[in-house]
């Protein structure tokens, strides 16, 4: 594939030759990674055909923007009503199927101000529970921040409010900076695990990356910030039950990630006594 500039676009040659048994055409490649990132159908039907043409070889020429180029810097949620509507109702059976209870604090916030909350990440479950929680209670449009590998692998996360960074450097900070313009729009929730990584339950300390504050920082700050810690037992029950502290932060003026992360963890450590008084 030969890519050169023509007037205001570029002008793409795609050289198609006999694919070989066991080889596969980079041309092929890269056709396949266009017709996905174009979004004119016109372009698609003239990819389409070079694809699937029985001529030993093909020449196509096409003009394109060139940002059609570029590998994104953050995946956007996507809206879809019904395929929201569906997975919103099928969460909820799933944590009344597989959890004996789910129990969480009715707290009250500000309803001027979005949320931004701040949760312990070592299960699969945990953007669920938060999900079931801003449904029943704080009833906002939420949001979460997930790494791009589960944005791209669990397809319908994108439909639940999910975003992600495309990459590293760059793209994290402009993926951080959209968070924080979330913040700004009172009807949002955006959920964040600070840690980064699923760790254990049993931890006894949760770190805090540094893009937290950015995002803080990116937005006006007229925030309800909330803490979460969920952990879960079995007791006597076969099926686990699943208990979510919450506490809203009266956060001060001026926030750092040193005073954010020693409030969480007071919070944290306070959920854990509470958790380990439970006797059935």
């Amino acid at each position: 594939m030969l890519v050169a500039n023509e007037g205001h676009g570029l002008a793409v040659y795609i050289y198609r030759p006999r694919l070989q048994r066991g080889c596969v055409s980079t041309a092929i490649v890269s056709l396949i990674y266009l017709f996905f990132k174009i979004n004119s159908p016109a372009l698609q039907m003239r990819i389409l055909l070079i694809l699937v043409t029985n001529e030993d070889y093909t020449t196509a020429k096409f003009a394109i923007n060139p940002n059609f180029l570029q590998f994104p810097e953050m995946y956007h949620p996507r809206k879809n009503n019904l395929i929201f509507g569906f997975f919103s109702w099928y969460i909820q059976y799933i944590i009344k199927k597989d959890f004996a209870a789910f129990n969480y604090d009715k707290i009250e916030i500000r309803q001027d101000s979005s949320i931004l909350v701040l949760a312990n990440h070592f299960s699969w479950w945990d953007g669920f529970f938060l999900f079931y929680i801003n449904k029943k209670v704080f009833k906002k449009q939420f949001h979460v921040l997930v790494n791009a590998e589960n944005y791209s692998k669990v397809g319908f996360l994108k439909y639940l409010g999910a975003f992600a960074a495309a990459n590293k450097g760059k793209d994290v900070l402009t993926t951080l900076n959209y968070a924080g313009q979330l913040l700004d729009d009172p009807a949002n929730l955006v959920l964040v695990f600070p840690q980064g990584k699923l760790y254990s339950n049993h931890v006894k300390n949760i770190s805090f990356e540094k893009g937290v504050m950015q995002m803080i920082n990116a937005s006006q700050k007229k925030i309800n910030i909330i803490f979460a810690a969920t952990f879960i037992d079995y007791f006597a029950k076969r099926k686990p039950s699943a208990y979510t502290y919450l506490q809203h932060w009266e956060n001060e003026e001026y926030v750092s990630l040193q005073l954010l992360k020693s409030a969480y963890n007071k919070h944290y450590d306070q959920s854990t006594v509470k958790q380990t008084q439970i006797i059935e």
